[in-house]
Protein backbone atom coordinates (compact mmCIF):
# COMPACT_ATOMS: atom_id res chain seq x y z
CA UNK A 1 0.00 0.00 0.00
CA UNK A 2 1.31 3.27 -0.99
CA UNK A 3 -1.33 5.58 -0.48
CA UNK A 4 -1.35 7.35 2.61
CA UNK A 5 1.10 8.75 5.41
CA UNK A 6 4.33 6.51 6.42
CA UNK A 7 4.18 7.31 10.60
CA UNK A 8 5.70 5.05 12.78
CA UNK A 9 6.44 2.34 10.55
CA UNK A 10 2.88 2.16 9.54
CA UNK A 11 0.72 3.07 6.68
CA UNK A 12 -2.07 5.48 7.92
CA UNK A 13 -5.23 6.08 5.67
CA UNK A 14 -4.64 9.60 5.37
CA UNK A 15 -7.33 12.71 4.50
CA UNK A 16 -8.61 13.88 1.26
CA UNK A 17 -7.46 11.15 -1.14
CA UNK A 18 -6.25 13.05 -4.59
CA UNK A 19 -5.88 11.73 -8.00
CA UNK A 20 -2.04 12.08 -9.48
CA UNK A 21 -2.08 12.19 -13.03
CA UNK A 22 0.79 10.95 -15.73
CA UNK A 23 1.96 14.63 -17.21
CA UNK A 24 2.69 12.88 -20.41
CA UNK A 25 -0.37 11.01 -21.18
CA UNK A 26 -2.82 12.09 -18.74
CA UNK A 27 -3.75 8.72 -17.47
CA UNK A 28 -3.92 8.23 -13.74
CA UNK A 29 -1.05 7.33 -12.13
CA UNK A 30 -1.23 6.93 -8.61
CA UNK A 31 -4.22 7.78 -6.01
CA UNK A 32 -2.73 9.60 -2.87
CA UNK A 33 -4.58 10.40 0.83
CA UNK A 34 -2.75 13.47 2.36
CA UNK A 35 -2.05 13.86 5.77
CA UNK A 36 -4.08 15.03 8.16
CA UNK A 37 -3.40 17.81 10.80
CA UNK A 38 -3.75 14.46 13.34
CA UNK A 39 -1.24 12.51 11.97
CA UNK A 40 1.17 15.91 11.51
CA UNK A 41 0.99 15.67 15.13
CA UNK A 42 1.35 11.83 15.43
CA UNK A 43 4.61 12.42 12.84
CA UNK A 44 5.97 14.83 14.93
CA UNK A 45 5.07 13.05 18.28
CA UNK A 46 7.16 9.73 17.16
CA UNK A 47 9.92 11.72 15.76
CA UNK A 48 10.57 13.41 19.37
CA UNK A 49 9.72 10.14 21.37
CA UNK A 50 12.29 8.76 18.71
CA UNK A 51 15.17 11.48 19.48
CA UNK A 52 17.17 10.52 22.70
CA UNK A 53 16.92 6.89 21.31
CA UNK A 54 18.61 7.29 17.97
CA UNK A 55 21.15 9.84 19.07
CA UNK A 56 22.69 7.22 21.40
CA UNK A 57 22.87 4.52 18.75
CA UNK A 58 26.65 4.12 17.14
CA UNK A 59 27.61 5.57 14.35
CA UNK A 60 28.70 2.20 12.69
CA UNK A 61 25.08 1.07 13.18
CA UNK A 62 23.74 4.42 11.42
CA UNK A 63 26.27 3.42 9.00
CA UNK A 64 25.00 -0.50 8.69
CA UNK A 65 21.45 1.01 7.66
CA UNK A 66 22.31 3.58 5.41
CA UNK A 67 24.44 0.45 3.52
CA UNK A 68 21.48 -2.20 3.26
CA UNK A 69 19.32 0.70 2.35
CA UNK A 70 21.45 1.46 -0.71
CA UNK A 71 21.38 -2.04 -1.61
CA UNK A 72 17.68 -2.32 -1.45
CA UNK A 73 17.32 1.04 -3.07
CA UNK A 74 19.27 -0.83 -5.64
CA UNK A 75 17.11 -4.31 -5.72
CA UNK A 76 14.06 -1.67 -5.92
CA UNK A 77 15.62 0.49 -8.93
CA UNK A 78 12.92 -0.51 -11.58
CA UNK A 79 10.04 0.16 -8.75
CA UNK A 80 11.60 3.54 -8.12
CA UNK A 81 12.26 4.42 -11.51
CA UNK A 82 8.45 3.67 -12.79
CA UNK A 83 7.68 6.03 -9.93
CA UNK A 84 9.78 8.64 -11.45
CA UNK A 85 8.04 8.27 -14.62
CA UNK A 86 4.58 7.96 -14.00
CA UNK A 87 3.93 10.59 -11.60
CA UNK A 88 6.81 13.12 -12.80
CA UNK A 89 6.76 12.56 -16.20
CA UNK A 90 11.23 12.01 -16.09
CA UNK A 91 11.96 9.65 -19.23
CA UNK A 92 12.60 6.89 -18.21
CA UNK A 93 16.64 6.45 -18.85
CA UNK A 94 16.94 10.06 -16.55
CA UNK A 95 14.46 8.25 -13.71
CA UNK A 96 17.09 4.93 -13.92
CA UNK A 97 20.17 7.51 -13.46
CA UNK A 98 18.14 9.18 -10.33
CA UNK A 99 17.86 6.13 -9.22
CA UNK A 100 21.42 4.89 -9.13
CA UNK A 101 22.48 8.49 -8.05
CA UNK A 102 20.43 7.92 -5.00
CA UNK A 103 21.95 4.95 -4.69
CA UNK A 104 25.24 6.54 -4.63
CA UNK A 105 23.96 9.59 -2.08
CA UNK A 106 22.86 6.36 0.29
CA UNK A 107 26.26 4.58 0.12
CA UNK A 108 28.18 8.51 1.04
CA UNK A 109 25.95 8.61 3.74
CA UNK A 110 26.84 5.93 5.46
CA UNK A 111 30.51 7.42 5.15
CA UNK A 112 29.26 10.44 6.57
CA UNK A 113 28.08 8.26 9.54
CA UNK A 114 30.81 6.12 10.17
CA UNK A 115 32.95 8.70 9.97
CA UNK A 116 31.04 10.38 13.21
CA UNK A 117 33.18 8.13 15.63
CA UNK A 118 36.40 9.63 14.12
CA UNK A 119 37.54 11.97 16.58
CA UNK A 120 38.06 15.88 15.19
CA UNK A 121 41.18 17.65 15.54
CA UNK A 122 40.00 20.28 17.27
CA UNK A 123 38.94 18.79 20.70
CA UNK A 124 42.51 18.51 21.33
CA UNK A 125 42.87 22.38 21.73
CA UNK A 126 42.65 23.98 25.01
CA UNK A 127 42.43 22.81 28.95
CA UNK A 128 41.13 19.23 29.98
CA UNK A 129 37.09 18.47 29.07
CA UNK A 130 35.35 17.49 26.07
CA UNK A 131 34.25 18.69 23.14
CA UNK A 132 31.09 16.62 21.62
CA UNK A 133 29.20 16.69 18.21
CA UNK A 134 25.66 16.22 19.27
CA UNK A 135 22.67 15.55 16.72
CA UNK A 136 20.10 18.31 16.86
CA UNK A 137 17.17 16.88 16.42
CA UNK A 138 13.95 16.39 14.76
CA UNK A 139 14.50 17.15 10.63
CA UNK A 140 11.93 18.43 8.31
CA UNK A 141 12.77 17.83 4.60
CA UNK A 142 10.68 19.01 2.45
CA UNK A 143 11.34 18.38 -1.53
CA UNK A 144 10.90 18.68 -4.83
CA UNK A 145 9.31 17.50 -8.04
CA UNK A 146 12.02 17.32 -10.56
CA UNK A 147 14.24 14.92 -8.94
CA UNK A 148 11.45 12.96 -6.50
CA UNK A 149 13.75 10.65 -4.80
CA UNK A 150 17.22 11.75 -4.48
CA UNK A 151 16.40 15.24 -3.93
CA UNK A 152 14.76 13.07 -0.49
CA UNK A 153 18.21 11.15 -0.13
CA UNK A 154 20.13 14.22 0.36
CA UNK A 155 18.75 15.49 3.27
CA UNK A 156 17.35 11.95 5.02
CA UNK A 157 20.85 10.36 4.47
CA UNK A 158 22.67 13.12 6.14
CA UNK A 159 19.93 13.66 8.99
CA UNK A 160 20.12 9.91 9.63
CA UNK A 161 24.15 10.29 9.71
CA UNK A 162 24.05 12.53 11.99
CA UNK A 163 21.55 10.72 14.26
CA UNK A 164 18.34 12.87 14.04
CA UNK A 165 14.79 11.53 13.64
CA UNK A 166 13.59 12.78 9.94
CA UNK A 167 9.97 13.63 8.80
CA UNK A 168 9.81 14.39 5.08
CA UNK A 169 7.02 16.25 3.20
CA UNK A 170 7.68 15.54 -0.58
CA UNK A 171 6.44 17.26 -3.69
CA UNK A 172 2.26 16.65 -3.84
CA UNK A 173 2.97 15.59 -7.76
CA UNK A 174 5.57 12.73 -6.96
CA UNK A 175 5.03 11.57 -3.31
CA UNK A 176 5.36 7.82 -4.45
CA UNK A 177 9.08 7.48 -4.53
CA UNK A 178 9.26 8.90 -1.24
CA UNK A 179 6.55 6.86 0.72
CA UNK A 180 8.15 3.87 -0.79
CA UNK A 181 11.50 4.90 0.87
CA UNK A 182 9.99 5.15 4.22
CA UNK A 183 8.83 1.92 4.00
CA UNK A 184 12.28 0.60 2.77
CA UNK A 185 14.30 2.33 5.28
CA UNK A 186 12.14 1.00 8.36
CA UNK A 187 12.56 -2.09 6.71
CA UNK A 188 16.86 -1.61 6.98
CA UNK A 189 16.99 -1.38 10.79
CA UNK A 190 16.02 2.36 11.24
CA UNK A 191 13.41 2.97 13.99
CA UNK A 192 10.21 3.19 12.67
CA UNK A 193 9.47 6.29 14.95
CA UNK A 194 12.82 8.04 13.20
CA UNK A 195 11.20 8.09 9.67
CA UNK A 196 7.95 9.80 8.41
CA UNK A 197 6.59 10.66 5.00
CA UNK A 198 3.83 13.14 4.82
CA UNK A 199 2.18 13.87 1.28
CA UNK A 200 0.39 16.90 1.08
CA UNK A 201 0.26 20.59 -0.02
CA UNK A 202 2.14 23.58 1.45
CA UNK A 203 -0.05 23.54 4.61
CA UNK A 204 2.13 20.40 5.47
CA UNK A 205 5.17 22.16 5.23
CA UNK A 206 4.00 25.56 7.26
CA UNK A 207 3.31 22.80 10.02
CA UNK A 208 6.33 21.42 10.48
CA UNK A 209 8.81 24.74 9.85
CA UNK A 210 6.71 26.31 12.30
CA UNK A 211 6.41 23.61 14.96
CA UNK A 212 8.93 24.05 17.69
CA UNK A 213 9.93 20.41 18.12
CA UNK A 214 11.38 20.44 14.61
CA UNK A 215 15.09 21.78 15.22
CA UNK A 216 16.56 21.60 11.49
CA UNK A 217 15.06 22.38 8.16
CA UNK A 218 16.09 21.68 5.04
CA UNK A 219 14.52 22.90 1.64
CA UNK A 220 14.65 22.78 -1.98
CA UNK A 221 12.77 24.40 -4.11
CA UNK A 222 11.57 28.11 -5.32
CA UNK A 223 13.45 31.45 -4.03
CA UNK A 224 9.49 32.57 -2.76
CA UNK A 225 8.85 29.70 -1.08
CA UNK A 226 12.76 29.40 0.40
CA UNK A 227 12.10 32.84 1.43
CA UNK A 228 8.92 31.86 3.39
CA UNK A 229 10.87 29.19 4.89
CA UNK A 230 13.67 31.34 6.68
CA UNK A 231 11.18 33.77 7.65
CA UNK A 232 8.95 31.03 9.55
CA UNK A 233 11.81 28.92 11.14
CA UNK A 234 13.55 31.97 13.19
CA UNK A 235 15.82 30.25 15.82
CA UNK A 236 15.99 27.38 13.83
CA UNK A 237 18.96 25.70 11.57
CA UNK A 238 17.92 25.96 7.51
CA UNK A 239 19.36 24.77 4.97
CA UNK A 240 17.66 26.30 1.61
CA UNK A 241 18.95 24.69 -1.58
CA UNK A 242 17.17 27.18 -4.35
CA UNK A 243 16.93 28.12 -7.55
CA UNK A 244 19.44 29.19 -10.33
CA UNK A 245 19.42 30.82 -14.00
CA UNK A 246 22.83 29.03 -14.79
CA UNK A 247 24.97 30.67 -17.17
CA UNK A 248 27.58 28.88 -19.88
CA UNK A 249 30.63 30.75 -21.31
CA UNK A 250 32.73 29.52 -24.56
CA UNK A 251 35.94 31.23 -25.15
CA UNK A 252 37.63 31.36 -28.35
CA UNK A 253 39.43 28.41 -28.96
CA UNK A 254 36.18 26.01 -27.76
CA UNK A 255 35.00 23.42 -30.91
CA UNK A 256 31.45 24.71 -30.73
CA UNK A 257 30.19 21.64 -32.16
CA UNK A 258 31.43 19.74 -28.84
CA UNK A 259 30.11 22.25 -26.68
CA UNK A 260 26.51 22.38 -28.44
CA UNK A 261 25.99 18.47 -28.10
CA UNK A 262 26.99 18.71 -24.07
CA UNK A 263 25.04 22.15 -23.93
CA UNK A 264 21.80 20.90 -25.78
CA UNK A 265 21.66 17.81 -22.88
CA UNK A 266 23.06 20.27 -20.42
CA UNK A 267 19.63 23.10 -21.56
CA UNK A 268 16.84 20.10 -22.50
CA UNK A 269 16.92 17.18 -20.18
CA UNK A 270 14.03 16.36 -18.24
CA UNK A 271 12.35 19.46 -20.03
CA UNK A 272 14.57 21.80 -18.15
CA UNK A 273 12.91 20.99 -14.95
CA UNK A 274 16.60 21.05 -12.96
CA UNK A 275 17.58 24.38 -10.63
CA UNK A 276 21.01 23.91 -12.61
CA UNK A 277 19.69 23.41 -16.69
CA UNK A 278 21.59 25.87 -18.49
CA UNK A 279 19.97 28.92 -19.12
CA UNK A 280 22.10 31.42 -21.21
CA UNK A 281 25.22 30.45 -23.45
CA UNK A 282 27.45 33.31 -24.52
CA UNK A 283 29.64 33.01 -27.63
CA UNK A 284 32.19 34.69 -29.47
CA UNK A 285 30.10 37.08 -31.70
CA UNK A 286 32.10 35.36 -34.50
CA UNK A 287 31.09 32.25 -34.09
CA UNK A 288 27.15 32.55 -32.98
CA UNK A 289 26.14 31.88 -36.06
CA UNK A 290 27.82 28.56 -36.44
CA UNK A 291 26.84 28.02 -32.86
CA UNK A 292 23.59 28.35 -32.87
CA UNK A 293 23.06 25.96 -35.98
CA UNK A 294 24.98 23.25 -34.29
CA UNK A 295 23.23 23.57 -30.73
CA UNK A 296 20.08 23.49 -32.56
CA UNK A 297 21.14 20.14 -34.98
CA UNK A 298 22.04 19.33 -31.44
CA UNK A 299 18.77 19.75 -29.90
CA UNK A 300 16.63 17.81 -32.74
CA UNK A 301 19.19 15.27 -32.86
CA UNK A 302 19.82 14.27 -29.04
CA UNK A 303 16.52 15.78 -27.05
CA UNK A 304 13.76 15.76 -29.30
CA UNK A 305 10.55 16.16 -27.73
CA UNK A 306 9.34 12.45 -27.68
CA UNK A 307 7.54 9.61 -25.24
CA UNK A 308 9.15 9.66 -21.57
CA UNK A 309 8.77 5.68 -21.83
CA UNK A 310 10.82 5.57 -24.83
CA UNK A 311 14.39 5.03 -23.79
CA UNK A 312 15.52 7.33 -25.97
CA UNK A 313 14.13 10.60 -24.66
CA UNK A 314 15.76 12.99 -22.97
CA UNK A 315 13.10 16.10 -23.03
CA UNK A 316 9.48 15.29 -22.60
CA UNK A 317 6.41 17.52 -21.32
CA UNK A 318 6.85 19.96 -18.12
CA UNK A 319 5.31 19.03 -14.90
CA UNK A 320 2.68 21.54 -14.70
CA UNK A 321 -0.16 23.10 -17.04
CA UNK A 322 0.47 26.54 -15.57
CA UNK A 323 4.54 26.34 -15.64
CA UNK A 324 3.45 25.41 -19.44
CA UNK A 325 1.19 28.46 -19.30
CA UNK A 326 4.38 30.64 -17.90
CA UNK A 327 7.04 29.13 -20.02
CA UNK A 328 5.14 30.26 -23.37
CA UNK A 329 4.11 33.61 -22.00
CA UNK A 330 7.89 34.14 -21.63
CA UNK A 331 8.91 32.87 -24.94
CA UNK A 332 6.71 35.50 -26.58
CA UNK A 333 7.82 38.02 -24.36
CA UNK A 334 11.34 37.61 -25.90
CA UNK A 335 10.34 36.87 -29.36
CA UNK A 336 8.42 40.38 -29.17
CA UNK A 337 11.21 41.94 -27.64
CA UNK A 338 13.59 40.95 -30.24
CA UNK A 339 14.96 37.71 -29.72
CA UNK A 340 14.98 35.20 -32.71
CA UNK A 341 13.58 32.09 -32.17
CA UNK A 342 16.47 29.63 -34.25
CA UNK A 343 14.13 26.51 -33.00
CA UNK A 344 11.25 25.82 -31.22
CA UNK A 345 7.16 25.56 -31.67
CA UNK A 346 4.09 26.20 -28.82
CA UNK A 347 3.48 22.58 -28.69
CA UNK A 348 0.24 21.81 -26.88
CA UNK A 349 -0.66 20.95 -22.67
CA UNK A 350 2.85 20.14 -21.09
CA UNK A 351 4.43 19.03 -24.36
CA UNK A 352 6.82 21.88 -25.06
CA UNK A 353 9.77 21.22 -27.54
CA UNK A 354 13.20 22.84 -27.23
CA UNK A 355 13.58 26.37 -27.84
CA UNK A 356 16.57 28.22 -29.34
CA UNK A 357 16.23 31.98 -28.51
CA UNK A 358 18.81 34.11 -30.04
CA UNK A 359 19.85 37.61 -28.09
CA UNK A 360 16.72 37.93 -26.26
CA UNK A 361 16.71 41.35 -24.32
CA UNK A 362 18.33 41.11 -21.03
CA UNK A 363 15.48 43.17 -19.42
CA UNK A 364 12.86 40.56 -20.42
CA UNK A 365 11.91 37.24 -17.78
CA UNK A 366 14.20 35.20 -19.00
CA UNK A 367 17.27 37.93 -18.77
CA UNK A 368 17.19 36.76 -15.01
CA UNK A 369 14.32 34.92 -13.36
CA UNK A 370 14.69 30.64 -14.01
CA UNK A 371 12.96 29.59 -16.87
CA UNK A 372 12.25 26.01 -15.33
CA UNK A 373 11.57 24.87 -18.83
CA UNK A 374 13.35 23.68 -21.87
CA UNK A 375 14.47 27.25 -23.28
CA UNK A 376 18.07 28.01 -23.73
CA UNK A 377 19.30 31.56 -24.92
CA UNK A 378 22.09 32.12 -26.82
CA UNK A 379 24.71 35.35 -26.90
CA UNK A 380 27.16 36.77 -28.89
CA UNK A 381 30.18 38.58 -27.42
CA UNK A 382 32.56 41.07 -28.91
CA UNK A 383 34.25 41.27 -25.07
CA UNK A 384 34.54 38.22 -22.50
CA UNK A 385 34.16 40.72 -20.00
CA UNK A 386 30.99 41.81 -21.20
CA UNK A 387 29.97 38.22 -21.06
CA UNK A 388 31.38 37.35 -17.49
CA UNK A 389 29.64 40.59 -16.16
CA UNK A 390 25.99 39.37 -17.04
CA UNK A 391 26.71 36.41 -14.88
CA UNK A 392 28.37 38.42 -12.22
CA UNK A 393 25.69 40.49 -11.99
CA UNK A 394 22.19 37.89 -11.99
CA UNK A 395 21.03 37.86 -8.39
CA UNK A 396 21.70 33.87 -8.71
CA UNK A 397 24.68 32.10 -7.43
CA UNK A 398 23.89 27.99 -7.75
CA UNK A 399 26.53 27.40 -10.98
CA UNK A 400 28.11 28.12 -14.24
CA UNK A 401 30.22 26.10 -16.55
CA UNK A 402 32.89 27.61 -18.27
CA UNK A 403 34.59 25.96 -22.26
CA UNK A 404 37.96 26.30 -23.11
CA UNK A 405 41.07 25.27 -24.20
CA UNK A 406 43.54 26.92 -21.85
CA UNK A 407 42.69 25.13 -17.88
CA UNK A 408 44.71 27.82 -16.41
CA UNK A 409 42.78 30.77 -17.82
CA UNK A 410 39.15 28.92 -16.90
CA UNK A 411 40.43 28.67 -13.44
CA UNK A 412 41.38 32.04 -13.43
CA UNK A 413 37.93 33.45 -14.61
CA UNK A 414 36.23 31.08 -11.71
CA UNK A 415 38.12 32.78 -9.10
CA UNK A 416 36.21 35.57 -9.87
CA UNK A 417 32.59 34.00 -9.98
CA UNK A 418 30.60 34.26 -6.63
CA UNK A 419 28.35 30.55 -7.12
CA UNK A 420 28.49 27.31 -5.82
CA UNK A 421 29.53 25.16 -8.42
CA UNK A 422 31.78 26.04 -11.87
CA UNK A 423 31.88 22.70 -14.54
CA UNK A 424 35.00 22.72 -17.19
CA UNK A 425 34.38 21.93 -20.61
CA UNK A 426 30.86 20.73 -19.85
CA UNK A 427 27.34 22.04 -19.55
CA UNK A 428 26.32 23.35 -15.87
CA UNK A 429 23.83 20.62 -15.31
CA UNK A 430 26.48 18.48 -13.66
CA UNK A 431 26.58 17.26 -9.81
CA UNK A 432 28.80 14.44 -8.01
CA UNK A 433 26.29 13.51 -5.18
CA UNK A 434 29.67 13.50 -2.97
CA UNK A 435 30.72 16.76 -3.27
CA UNK A 436 29.07 19.68 -1.58
CA UNK A 437 26.58 21.18 -3.10
CA UNK A 438 24.54 24.62 -2.96
CA UNK A 439 24.30 28.26 -3.95
CA UNK A 440 24.70 31.93 -2.51
CA UNK A 441 22.75 34.62 -2.68
CA UNK A 442 19.21 33.81 -4.84
CA UNK A 443 20.12 30.40 -4.95
CA UNK A 444 20.38 29.18 -1.06
CA UNK A 445 21.93 29.16 2.13
CA UNK A 446 24.11 26.06 3.19
CA UNK A 447 25.81 22.96 1.16
CA UNK A 448 24.10 19.57 0.32
CA UNK A 449 25.93 16.34 -0.14
CA UNK A 450 26.05 14.10 2.59
CA UNK A 451 29.44 14.18 4.12
CA UNK A 452 29.12 18.01 4.60
CA UNK A 453 25.41 18.40 5.15
CA UNK A 454 25.55 16.30 7.86
CA UNK A 455 27.01 19.47 10.01
CA UNK A 456 23.87 20.62 9.96
CA UNK A 457 22.37 17.86 11.55
CA UNK A 458 25.02 18.34 14.49
CA UNK A 459 25.54 20.65 17.31
CA UNK A 460 28.76 21.43 19.27
CA UNK A 461 28.61 21.03 23.43
CA UNK A 462 31.45 21.94 25.22
CA UNK A 463 32.33 20.15 28.72
CA UNK A 464 35.08 21.90 30.48
CA UNK A 465 36.29 20.43 33.66
CA UNK A 466 36.58 23.36 35.85
CA UNK A 467 38.56 21.47 38.47
CA UNK A 468 41.58 20.50 36.55
CA UNK A 469 41.29 23.80 33.65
Amino acid sequence: MLSGPWIDGRWHAGGVERAIVHPWTGASASRIADATEAQIEAALTAAEHARAGLAKTAPAERAAWLYAAADAVHHERDAFADDLLREGGKPITLARAEVQRGVETLRAAAVAAAQQSEPDPRTRLGPPGAILRRPAGVAAAITPFNFPLNLVLHKVGPALAAGCPVVVKPAPETPTAALRLGALLVGCGVPSAAVAVLPGDREVAARLVCDPRVRVVSFTGSAVGGRAVASAALGKRVVLELGGVAHAVLLEGTSMHEAAAKLAIGAFAHAGQSCISTQHIHVPRRSLGAFVDALVAAARTHTPLGDPADPATRCAGVQRTTDADRIRRWIAEAVDGGAMKACGDPGEGVRIPPHVLVEPPWTCAIGDHEVFGPVVAVHGYDDLGEALNRLRASQWGLQASLFGPDRAALDAIADTLDVGGVVFQDATARRVDAWPYGGDRGSGLGREGPAFAVDDYLTWQTRLDATTA
